[in-house]
């Protein structure tokens, strides 16, 4: 199909349309993540991980996770999004199952290094892809779609924790596999190759000398506040599962009440994003998200830590797709390069926060680890303040 037929197939609601297809990949993305992370204690218990080495492990998983995707933004000069999801969409659910069948420790960071880089690789291009999406439609659905990983994600982490204590982690492998088909199968149906638009001069680059200052420190916002949102995600079951070990089997409450009030506010953020344009949405968003990580902290009942994962759901859920949002667009024809450059700039606080998190965990308490996770929302706050000051002027002298 001609690229000047893609507008109408969309305004026509066509099943096999990329909108459809590239809104599968997200949801995939959040089932597989869920189930993980809601039998992240019964997995941790099998193979004989204690916090701290359940933090390094983490560290391990991002790792792999952020030089795929400083890689992909390489990658994105020779193949289009289209090539890459065919291949890590199903390397993902291959590896997600891997991780839920392991038995020791040799085999349990082995799985984990493969869907870490399958991971960050799929995060790249879907996020890509769907801001291509976003702009050929014309209208905000970007955060719609990361609603559709929350949303996902919310529901399999129940389903994860449930499946684990009952059946052990591998009998969610069904429903990986599954997930990774039909996504796998969308993106074949449905998404065109894009053509790779030819380098140019590096005084016309999205990054570029001085035009990348910008970037870097948007890069280290979104590096802070994803780690935090890494933390909630992959440390909440453990932290419920200490404060009531009755029920286990419910651990799964804490990422599944983060991801639910997540999807909430994303799938109506494209009408917050309108209202109230990206900038002032994140700043609001970060404030939110420092309140909810302190009670975290603060609390030490069941009940009140699943209200304020709650909260930090509700604070975290627009923060990466309004700044993912923001640099994808900085320059349309480099989507993927973009993405990949800040997702570069943001490895170092991902990588460093799980481990520190872990130590803090294993030497304190959990309740001291998603306290400093409030601090990390608010560095990541200046960061964004600082990234959106220094890029005023930007802007001003290339459209003078």
């Amino acid at each position: 199909m001609p690229d000047t037929d893609w507008g109408t197939c969309y305004r026509r609601g066509m099943t096999a349309s990329p909108r459809v297809a590239i809104t599968l990949v997200f949801m995939a993305f959040g089932v597989i993540s869920g189930l993980w992370s809601g039998s992240v204690p019964t997995v941790a218990r099998r193979v004989g991980l204690d916090a701290y080495q359940l933090g390094f492990a983490f560290t391990i998983l991002l790792i792999a996770s952020v030089s795929a995707q400083t890689l992909a933004g390489r990658l994105a000069r020779r193949i289009s999004s289209r090539g890459v999801l065919l291949v890590t969409v199903p390397a993902m659910a291959v590896f997600g199952i891997s991780i839920l069948a392991s038995s020791s420790v040799p085999t349990f960071f082995t799985a984990l290094v493969g869907y870490g880089v399958a991971q960050g690789m799929t995060d790249v291009f879907m996020n890509a892809e769907g801001s291509a999406v976003e702009a050929e439609l014309g209208r905000r659905i970007f955060t719609g779609l990361h609603g559709g990983v929350s949303a996902s994600g919310a529901l399999f982490a129940i389903v994860g924790s449930l499946l684990a204590t009952g059946f052990g982690p591998v009998s969610a492998a069904p429903i990986v596999l599954v997930a990774g088909a039909a996504a796998t199968w969308a993106v074949a149906r449905a998404i065109r190759h894009r053509s790779i638009a030819p380098p140019r001069p590096a005084s016309a680059t999205a990054i570029g000398a001085w035009v990348a200052w910008p970037l870097v420190a948007l890069g280290l916002a979104i590096g802070f506040e994803n780690a935090g949102e890494m933390a909630a995600l992959m440390w909440s079951a453990r932290l419920l599962d200490e404060a009531a070990p009755s029920l286990a089997a419910f651990a799964g409450l804490g990422p599944a009440f983060y991801s639910a009030c997540s999807a909430l506010v994303r799938l109506n953020g494209d009408r917050l994003r309108s209202i109230f344009g990206d900038g002032p949405l994140v700043a609001g968003s970060l404030l939110v998200a420092t309140a909810g990580f302190i009670g975290v902290g603060a609390f030490s009942g069941f009940a009140a830590r699943v209200v304020a994962f709650a909260v930090v759901g509700f604070g975290t859920a627009c923060v990466i797709p309004c700044m993912f949002a923001i640099a994808a667009n900085s320059d349309p024809e480099a989507r993927a390069r973009r993405l990949g450059f800040v997702a570069m700039v943001a490895g170092p606080p991902r990588v460093l926060t799980p481990i520190l998190f872990g130590s803090v965990a294993q030497t304190a308490s959990m309740g001291a680890a998603f306290g400093l996770c409030g601090v990390l929302m608010l560095v990541a706050l200046a960061m964004f303040v600082i990234s959106q000051t220094i890029a005023r002027p930007v802007v001003s002298a290339s459209t003078s």
